[in-house]
């Protein structure tokens, strides 16, 4: 039987096949159709030969959630609120993004004042009823609904509902909801105590507005994909990969779509952990790279971190768990300009798929990331995806060169600049993620993949005195290998309110008991059949913080013991974070958390050939820094075998990615087909007073003044953030 494994992304769809029998691994790569998604993944699995009959499963990550909301084009949502606080999306934080700013504009929350309705109720913290909701207040909300949709018959209608306090008792919004539903059938309609049952209001009403936007299009394309599988007689059942990590049966993803926003993103940390855990002890730094931007996870003792809150934009935030990771503007795409101050900038802004690159020659100008590549060499025109795109090595070097005057570098000059800036923004993303939480980077390895990521691995793990860098079997496919190494998951939470020096341990065990049954009752109805593996997590703070910790439980009824060590741990996990605890401090606990897990991910050996040559297929001129042109021989990666070392300069290339080895770095191939990478490190220029020097190197200066232009706009960003943080 044959699972099969897709990502689906902006630019490019990866399916990989695995036979479970053989173990055998085959791989497609098709261009996505944003305009019909399903359209991508379906190409794909009739472009991978397996008989429908023979396919078991089919998991599936994909971008569609996220580019809807990033894009804006979902469903126009009507928000449904508590009479007097129907404002709350609207009003938003009192931060700011820009401090000294009167005219910057508030973030956008999905949803326009004209489009928000009080219902006249009231639950109190306790859950107690202090205004009951009426069959009047309901025909009022009813009618306003109505008049919304008959202006605009044709748009996405969606209802995000969203009432104090509902987390403690859902009544109201369990009645709203049902009315609703019953009254506009066709209509979907959010529940903040299903979608997000936790305090912080909001939070909240911005996480369960951003379900209500999204779920129209889950919705058609779990179905549209569905429909489709079954013409083409694929009784597999299908499951999307969650934000969380985990995946979810199609038939009950489009009913808390919010999970799915970061689907797509998830696949690639998730393989990233595998190859960790076989290669670098379980800790590395994943760095996939693709033709937008680039996305950096953090592979810690084995196993990847989670975050209880993402930010679409600034100021939006999402409360969901979201494996924890940053994404960066630098992409294959992300174009290279000189800013107002006259410094060369690389990204956010990105040429996409289309026009994309101006080496693509579908009339794109502007000079980016894959253009340097293609100007220095390291990439072959005629050997893009494997021969599949044929690149325009001169509009590239038009590009570049173009901006080359404005900054006063030859060609070489200013790809190499661009590729050096680039590097350094990877590198700041990769501190900001290590180095913040007291990591020290120096003794992790970096996993390389992505189209792009194996062509510039070496010189970011450089840039931060990394050692080894290790580039996984097809590089450009690795999220979709990811999909197939999930399991069930399910992740449940809810805000509670104790004191550690007046615990209710009956009631707070009782509550850890409902948490874990819903979590079990869920995964069961996701098709779990053996035994589930529940883990208890509380949220604690010390008494006067804003924000707190999550710690994790021995298990899941608590006694006095029990108790005291889950604090202990949380002194343990403050001061590693920021360097101090207090102890003597009283500790209340706002959330109790479960996770769920259920089935394994599918057994995935991997294995490298056994029978290659060191023998170049070719040579190309390729230009390095300090170095100038090298010719340097040309590998393809199915012809090295298992044990093999190429000495660099040297490239490996593949058809989903290309690996640079500079001269004094070196790979070696793995037992599985990995590559490792030693890294040579960064060798300063030196005077004869034994001084640092860059003033004779315009590129390695451009570099260094981009470098600190980020230092900056990041001291200036930390400041404002530590004018917003917790107070003790």
């Amino acid at each position: 039987m044959i699972r099969l494994g897709i990502d689906t992304g902006g630019t490019f769809t990866d399916l990989i096949a695995l036979d479970d029998e053989t173990g055998r691994i085959s791989t497609v790569k098709v261009p996505s159709t944003p305009a019909a998604p399903a359209d991508a993944p379906l190409a794909a699995i009739a472009r991978c030969g397996a008989e429908a009959k023979n396919i078991e499963r089919i998991l599936l990550g994909t971008t569609i959630a996220t580019n809807a909301r990033l894009q804006k084009k979902g469903a126009t949502v009507l928000y449904v609120g508590t009479k007097g606080v129907e404002d709350v999306p609207i009003i938003g934080r009192i931060d700011r993004k820009e401090a000294y700013n009167p005219a910057w504009p508030k973030p956008d929350t999905g949803v326009l004042r004209r489009h928000t309705h009080g219902v006249l109720e009231r639950v109190n913290h306790r859950g107690d009823v202090i205004e009951p909701l009426e069959q009047a207040a309901l025909d009022a909300l009813g009618e306003w609904v109505e008049g919304w949709i008959q202006t605009a018959p044709k748009t996405d209608w969606a209802i995000a509902v969203n009432l104090l306090f509902s987390y403690v008792n859902p009544a109201h919004e369990a009645e709203i909801g049902a009315y609703l539903t019953q009254r506009f059938p066709n209509t979907p309609v959010s529940l903040s105590h299903k979608v997000s049952p936790i305090w912080r209001e909001y939070e909240r009403a911005t996480t369960t507005i951003t379900d209500a936007f999204i779920k129209h299009i889950i919705e058609r394309f779990v179905d549209g994909l569905t429909d489709a599988l079954k013409d083409m007689s694929v009784a597999a059942p299908l499951a999307l990969m969650k934000s969380n990590g985990g995946h979810v049966q199609s038939a009950t993803a489009g009913e808390i779509p919010v999970q799915l926003l970061l689907s797509g993103l998830a696949g690639g940390v998730i393989a990233g952990r595998r190859f960790a855990r076989d290669h670098a002890g379980g800790n590395a730094v994943t760095l996939d790279m693709g033709g937008t931007s680039c996305d950096v996870g953090l592979i810690n003792n084995g196993d990847f971190g989670s975050t209880t809150e993402y930010e679409i934009e600034w100021g939006v935030p999402v409360s969901s768990l979201f494996i924890d990771y940053t994404t960066i503007g630098a992409g294959g795409g992300s174009i290279a300009y000189v800013d107002s101050g006259g410094l060369l900038r690389v990204g956010p802004r990105s040429a996409g798929a289309e026009p994309g690159p101006a080496c693509y020659g579908k009339g794109g100008l502007e000079p980016t990331v894959t253009d340097a590549n293609v100007v220095l060499g390291r990439l072959d025109p005629k050997f893009f995806l494997g021969g599949e795109v044929n690149l325009d090595g001169a509009a590239a070097q038009t590009a570049v060169a173009a901006l080359g005057k404005q900054i006063g570098l030859s060609p070489n000059e200013t790809a190499l600049a661009i590729l050096g800036t680039a590097a350094e923004n990877m590198a700041d993303a990769i501190r900001l993620m290590t180095v913040d939480r007291g990591i020290d980077h120096r003794d992790f390895a970096l996993i390389a993949f992505g189209g792009a990521g194996p062509l510039h691995a070496v010189d970011v793990a450089a840039h931060l005195g990394m050692e080894h860098v290790i580039v996984p079997p097809n590089p450009g496919l690795l999220s979709a290998l990811g999909t197939l190494l999930t399991e069930l998951r399910v992740d449940r939470a809810r805000t509670v309110m104790h004191r550690s020096d007046q615990v209710d341990f009956n009631l707070l065990n009782e509550q850890l008991r409902e948490l874990s049954d819903e979590s079990i009752a869920e995964l069961k109805r996701d098709g779990l059949e053996g035994e589930a593996r529940i883990t208890g997590y509380l949220n604690m703070r010390y008494l006067g913080q804003n924000f707190g910790e999550i710690v994790a439980l021995d298990a899941l009824r608590l006694d006095q013991v029990g108790f005291e060590r889950a604090l202990a741990r949380l002194h343990r996990q403050h001061e590693a974070l920021y360097g101090y605890a207090f102890e003597d401090k009283f500790v209340e606990i706002t959330e109790v958390r479960m996770i769920g897990l259920g089935e394994e991910g599918a057994e995935i050996t991997l294995s490298g050939v056994t029978e290659g040559t060191l023998e170049p297929n070719s040579f190309r001129t390729i230009h390095f820094a300090d170095l100038g042109e090298i010719e340097t021989p040309v590998h393809r990666r199915d012809q090295l075998a298992v044990g093999m070392r190429v000495s660099g300069p040297a490239l490996v290339e593949e058809t989903d990615s290309t690996t640079l080895i500079p001269p004094d770095g070196a790979i070696e191939v793995q037992a599985d087909g990995s590559m490792m990478v030693d890294v040579p490190t960064l060798v300063e220029r030196r005077d004869a007073d034994g001084d640092l020097n860059v003033a004779d190197d315009p590129v390695t200066l451009t570099v260094i003044n981009n470098a600190l232009k980020n230092i900056c706009d990041e001291m200036a960003s930390a400041m404002i953030r530590t004018a917003h943080s917790p107070i003790f």
